[in-house]
């Protein structure tokens, strides 16, 4: 009978996996209960280190989908623009020198002319292009640059009416210059009375109890200000390389002293403390001797730390979101609903190339001509 040969450990198995910040900086008193702000101290860490693994999620997720944007979605705009410039190549062929046989009534003239069109502004939103625009201009009433002065001419005029309601008769607005400069200038406006208003009614409604309480909060968050500076010099006054002799022993606390600042700077306590662990000048025993008001300002700065990681993942969501195409509303939940946004995003390409390759083939096939540019028309006309 033969023997099985003994089972290998695998590579994951034979690393040792580090403690997280969570597990080494967790408060332990056996069968002792812990206090409130052990239990606190022990939430916020725990929650600090999800979020920190969410956010990693998050940036490494769109950094892949920023690379298959690059090898995926830019050929698939490339290819789409290529097609679409053949179209109006076609559009332009058709209507200047229109083949023997088809017919081109002033209804079907006009539907093609400005099906064509709309296909040039489409264009020249993503690029300016002469040869587009001289095309433009040769079939169209008027050119692309005076429809763009008119243009122009009329949101001014809309955005100065439009200034007038919102500002009166101010004179020291100076009239808006376009109507993004209005909006903006609006949205500053209702944020001054905004805290205007807030700020009158805080004098208003600001009793006793409220004035002690803000105090209070002042000054707990003065001690956390103060408790991570006072971790911050214990770590400088025994790292700093410029006390170091040895070679080695100074490029090693250089590398540490680079990390500790780096924490510093971010308000970044839990790397601070275990920094400290891993130098030795602190331990677990140590965090959970800790008083409870010093504890209570160490929870402060998590609150704050855990608050810039969860508005971190906000902005890190939002702008992925936004790149995909998603509306202004739409909020990314799961790294899922970013893969199925840009999967939706390839496929519709891939949608709008087939249909513009089978107008252009319906357009150049005398059998499927006119029918393709009544239909045009027809659109075209109800509009």
């Amino acid at each position: 009978m033969s023997r099985k040969p003994p089972r290998q450990s695998s590579l994951l198995e034979e690393t040792p996996v580090p403690a997280s910040n969570a597990e080494l900086l967790r408060i332990d008193q056996g069968e002792a209960a812990l206090n409130p702000a052990q239990r606190t101290f022990n939430r916020l860490t725990e929650q600090i280190e999800k979020a920190r693994a969410r956010l990693a999620q998050w940036e490494a997720l769109a950094q892949q989908l920023h690379e298959r944007s690059g090898n995926e979605v830019q050929p698939g705009v490339a290819a789409l623009e290529l097609v679409q410039r053949q179209l109006v190549a076609l559009l332009d062929e058709l209507l200047t020198h229109p083949p023997a046989g088809l017919r081109l009534t002033r209804r079907r003239r006009e539907g093609l002319t400005s099906f064509l069109l709309a296909r040039i502004d489409e264009l020249l939103s993503e690029n300016e292009d002469e040869t587009l625009a001289a095309l433009h201009d040769h079939h169209s009433d008027i050119s692309l640059q005076d429809r763009r002065e008119i243009e122009e001419g009329l949101e001014r005029a809309f955005a100065k009416h439009l200034a007038g309601e919102v500002f009166g008769d101010d004179d020291e607005q100076p009239a808006p210059e376009s109507i993004e400069d209005l909006y903006r200038r609006m949205d500053e406006r209702m944020a001054a009375e905004q805290r205007e208003r807030e700020a009158q009614a805080g004098q208003r409604k600001r009793s006793r109890k409220e004035t002690a309480a803000q105090a209070r909060r002042e000054e707990e968050a003065q001690g956390a200000r103060l408790s991570v500076r006072e971790v911050y010099r214990k770590l400088v006054s025994s790292l700093h390389p410029d006390r170091e002799s040895d070679p080695d022993e100074r490029a090693r606390k250089t590398a540490l002293m680079k990390e500790i600042n780096r924490a510093y700077q971010a308000n970044d306590l839990l790397s601070l403390l275990r920094l400290q662990m891993e130098v030795e000048q602190i331990s677990a025993a140590t965090l959970a001797s800790l008083p409870e008001q010093r504890l209570a300002h160490y929870n402060e700065v998590l609150r704050e730390q855990l608050r810039t990681l969860q508005a971190e993942i906000g902005e890190c969501t939002a702008q992925l979101a936004y790149g995909l195409g998603a509306g202004p509303q739409f909020r990314l939940r799961e790294p899922r609903d970013a893969e199925l946004l840009f999967a939706r995003q390839l496929r519709e390409l891939r949608e709008a190339q087939a249909n513009y390759r089978a107008l252009i083939e319906s357009l150049g096939n005398p059998y499927q001509r006119l029918a393709e540019i009544d239909a045009i028309a027809r659109a075209m006309a109800g509009r």
